[in-house]
This record gives structure tokens, sequence and C-alpha cells, in this order.
């Protein structure tokens, strides 16, 4: 039902969006949350209130879930719904409904978070100082500069980075001492500031693993190869009982990276499909490494082979494939004929295909393919918990898996 949701969400015609409407009737919640996002990507009217009534049949704290969806329908019908949330009896759903309001900058949420930065909730003030940022607010400067003094580091950092946006550059000081002193949620905002590689990459020595994950993601996304020893090893450590997983500041504003030991045993306890979420981390930040020079990705596609990560084997092949030089062509190459994993080779031959069409190439897909006629064609890999956010992001939620996607893409 999801896989239809998904091939649906990418037509833009009124029968697509009819066949979306019978997705409410599944007796599967995270099935109509799907069809609620993939109407609201579509900017449906008609969705405003079969979506408003799904979430009136939850309890009120599953309606985090809605601020995010109702914002990017954004007519005046859904906004007058989000307004509503701004006076939700759960504080969560307060601060989503701000966030979404901030993210697609609907000038006329302004003034209740102006409002909103003067509470004494430390989570209130967070999350509104950081969507003053976010709209570039001059008017609420001096209070801004209120909060930057604020003994909530969370609050501090928010409004100090706000402030930044305003072009109040003096502030940067403020959040890399707060990141000298080792505290994890100011040094995602230190990639944005000019001259932060230098102190990034000493907190790449730093004993709190979680201060040295954060500071290589850091680093990955300003392109800096100082990032490439962390990200060698959590893509191919030899540990593959940690996983990876997103926590949050208190206003849901700022959000670091964190490892976790025994993720199969966490998921089971906690119902949080971690190992789920850690490949999708893996994922984003092999797409990322695309990014640094050629030769930091060859080196990391070239350890992901030999380690034989075979969850990755997909996505790398696709990568070097579209990077398509010398070197990435060199690999694939090689790898087309590594003996005794069928796996890699298969996918090799198809990117190697897709380049130059050689007829040698399609004849060892279709060997392989022969070989594997008894699998199932369509087996996904499991599901990411659904979340808050909508973005068109959400269609990698669901994904073939290894065996699966190269018959696909062969056929």
């Amino acid at each position: 039902q999801i896989a239809t949701i998904k091939y649906l969400a990418n037509y833009q015609d009124d029968y697509a969006e009819e066949l979306l409407f019978k997705a409410f009737s599944s007796p599967y919640l995270q099935v109509r949350m799907e069809a609620s996002v993939a109407l609201a990507l579509k900017k449906s009217e008609k969705s405003i209130g079969i979506i408003e009534s799904l979430m009136y049949k939850l309890p009120p704290y599953a309606h985090i879930y809605f601020p995010g969806i109702f914002a990017a329908i954004g007519t005046k019908n859904a906004l007058s719904i989000l307004k509503k949330m701004f006076a939700h009896s759960h504080q969560e759903v307060r601060l989503s409904a701000i966030s979404s309001a901030a993210k697609y900058h609907y000038d006329e949420f302004l003034a209740p978070i102006r409002s909103g930065a003067t509470h004494s909730e430390c989570s209130d003030q967070e999350v509104c100082a950081c969507a003053l940022g976010v709209f570039k607010d001059y008017e609420s400067i001096n209070q801004l500069k209120i909060l930057a003094n604020s003994q909530s580091i969370n609050v501090m950092l928010a409004a100090s980075n706000a402030l930044i946006q305003l072009g109040h550059e003096e502030y940067t000081e403020k959040i890399k001492n707060c990141a000298l002193d080792k505290q994890p949620l100011a040094i995602p905002l230190l990639s944005e500031f000019r001259n932060s590689e230098h102190l990034l990459a000493g907190m790449l020595s730093n004993s709190n693993y979680i201060i040295k994950l954060n500071a290589a993601l850091s680093l990955l996304k300003m392109r800096s190869s100082y990032s490439l020893p962390v990200i060698k090893d959590i893509l191919v450590g030899k540990n593959k009982s940690i996983g990876y997983i997103p926590a949050f500041s208190q206003g849901r504003s700022l959000m670091i990276w964190k490892t976790v030991s025994n993720k199969e045993q966490l998921s089971k306890k906690y119902h949080i499909d971690i190992p789920a979420i850690t490949h999708s981390f893996k994922e984003q930040l092999l797409i990322s490494s695309l990014e640094l020079c050629e030769n930091d990705f060859i080196s990391l596609a070239k350890d992901i082979f030999l380690n034989k990560e075979y969850e990755l084997i997909p996505l790398t092949t696709e990568l070097l494939e579209n990077l398509n030089t010398t070197q990435s062509m060199a690999l694939l190459e090689e790898q087309s004929s590594r003996i005794g994993e069928p796996l890699i080779r298969a996918y090799s031959n198809l990117a190697l295909y897709r380049i130059n069409g050689e007829e040698r190439y399609k004849n060892n897909i279709y060997k392989w393919i022969k070989n594997k006629n008894n699998h199932d064609l369509f087996k996904f890999r499991d599901l990411l918990p659904f979340n808050d956010g909508v973005t068109k992001d959400n269609a990698s939620l669901l994904t073939p898996d290894e065996t699966s996607k190269i018959m696909i893409d062969s056929l």
C-alpha cells in the first residue's frame, strides 16, 4: 500500500489524487499518514477535511505529526488549522506548529512567534528564537539579545544563531566558546561559520565520541577531508551492533547524532527501528561524501567494497555511475569481475552497462538474474518510523532490499 502511495505521489493529475483518498480506508495508520503527506505535497485543498478528521481520531500527543502537513498544503483553510495548533494542549505540538510556520515562511504567524519569545518556558523561547532568525525579523533583535544571555544553553544557542542570521557576527564567539566547552548542540552550528574548519578538526581527537562524531558531520557538510576517517569508521567500522539516532534539544530546534550500543536489542525494548534509522543515516553520509574531493570518495567506495558492506553496495555503485570519471569507471570495472562476490559483481556490471551499453555486461547481468529466479521480486527493507517532517525525501522511506533492487533495475 505504501509503495502504491509513493508511486501515485509522483503524478500530478486528478485521478492520482482520487486514488490517494482511498488509502484513508486502510486499517494501517502509517498508510493513512503517508497518504496525508502525499496529498500535502500536492497541496490538495480537498484533503484538508479528511486529514483533520484523521488527526482528531488520534490521541492529542500524536498531533505532533500534523503541523508540517497543514503547513505544506498552505491554503487558507490549512493555515487556519495550523494557527489553532499554536494553542494546543501539548507543548510538543505547539513547538511543531511554530517550526512548521517558520519552515514555510508564513509571515502571518510572526506576531504569535514574537510573543512566544517572551514566554518563561525555555523550550518556547528556543523554538521562537530559531523561527525569528529564519524570518530575519529585525524588530526582534533586542529580544534575541536578551535570550542570547539566557542561562539555558539551548536558548542561548538558538538566539545567538538567529542574531548571526540578522548580521550580528559577533555572536559567533558565543557559539564557538560553547562548542569548546563540550556542548554537543553547538557543534552543528559551526558548519555555517567561516574559519571554523580547524576548530572542528581539533575536536576529532576528543575522547567524547559524540563530540567527535558531530564535529566530523559538520566537517563533511563543509566538504572537508578532515571528516573522512570518522566517516569511514561509521560506514565500514567493525562493530555492527552500534546504531545512530538523532537527539534533539528541548525545543527541537537543535539536533545532533549520537550512538547507541546493541541497536537490535534497544529497538525491541523501545519499539523504535534503530537499524532502519542507522541505515538511512549511513546512506545520507555516503551521498554527502560525494561532495568531497574525488580521491576521498573513491577511497571510501573502495573500503565499502573491500569490507563487503552489502547494504551500501547499491548506492555506492549508483554514485560511482553518476560520477562517471576515469577512477570511478576503473573501480566498477575491477568489481565487475570480483571473485566470490556475485552481488557486487551484478551491481557493478549493471552500472557499467548503463554507462556504455556493452554486451558483455548485459550477459553477466542475465546470468545473475537466472540464478536468482526464485527470489521475491518485491521485497522491501523495513520502514523508517514516520516523522513530523514533510519533504520529498520521504520517498526514501521505502526501498527494495539489495537483491530485489538489482532485479528490478536490471529488468
